[in-house]
């Protein structure tokens, strides 16, 4: 528990929204009311669109979306869409951005999670999300990841979303909670994708209901020593 509340403490989040007037930046709800009243309504007009569009893309998917509607939805002009995001793939990296955010806001609420109650939380955290955002989320790997990899850093086992469940797993194999035969770094790449992948419903009645539960407890009889 020790091991893991340190992570968690001096993990190091790619924190954005610390760069305020950032084009492209969303700074957290609960944040806003420390900015001054012309950012805090840049970024009220900001999340204005942000929800706008993921509202949209969560009904027809990311590509059959385009920007005039995200703007008629959102009740601002064209041109002003492009003082707030660079394009539409900005959005992307903002719905993925918040999702490290609900992650690690999860996680120190439960500093003391052993390694394995840790992935678990993240898993319901995702759960949660991917529901909520129903086909938007299923599209990502598919629809975006392939030319913007970097956004989830999944080459990178030192930052990221993937570097923390590195980091999980492999203090969960020092402190002899997983065994040490698998490569924490590829099984967090492993689950981060497939639980962006996998359908959370489909017509099979015989699909699991909670398909996310079932894929982590694939990965656990993998870690079990």
């Amino acid at each position: 528990i020790l091991i893991f509340t340190i992570i968690l403490v001096n993990y190091n989040f790619k924190d954005s929204y610390n760069k305020m007037s950032d084009i492209n930046t969303l700074i957290p709800l609960d944040q806003l009311k420390e900015l001054t009243r012309r950012e805090r309504k840049k970024q009220e007009t900001r999340w204005k669109i942000y929800n706008a569009a993921i509202k949209l893309m969560s009904t027809h998917g990311y590509e059959k979306v385009k920007i005039d509607e995200i703007c008629k939805l959102a009740d601002v002009s064209d041109p002003a869409f492009f003082n707030h995001f660079t394009n539409k793939a900005a959005l992307m990296t903002a719905y993925i951005d918040n999702i490290k955010i609900e992650v690690k806001n999860a996680l120190l609420q439960n500093k003391n999670a052993t390694p394995k109650e840790a992935l678990m939380i993240i898993k319901d955290v995702l759960t949660k999300l991917f529901k909520k955002n129903g086909a938007f989320s299923s599209q990502l790997i598919f629809a975006f990841l392939g030319k913007h990899s970097k956004n989830w850093e999944l080459n990178n086992p030192e930052s990221g979303i993937i570097g923390l469940l590195t980091k999980i797993i492999k203090s969960g194999q020092e402190d002899g909670s997983f065994n040490k035969n698998t490569n924490p770094h590829l099984l967090a790449v492993s689950f981060c994708v497939s639980s962006i992948a996998i359908p959370l419903k489909t017509n099979d009645p015989a699909y699991p209901k909670e398909p996310l539960t079932d894929l982590l407890n694939f990965f656990f009889l993998s870690l079990e020593k």
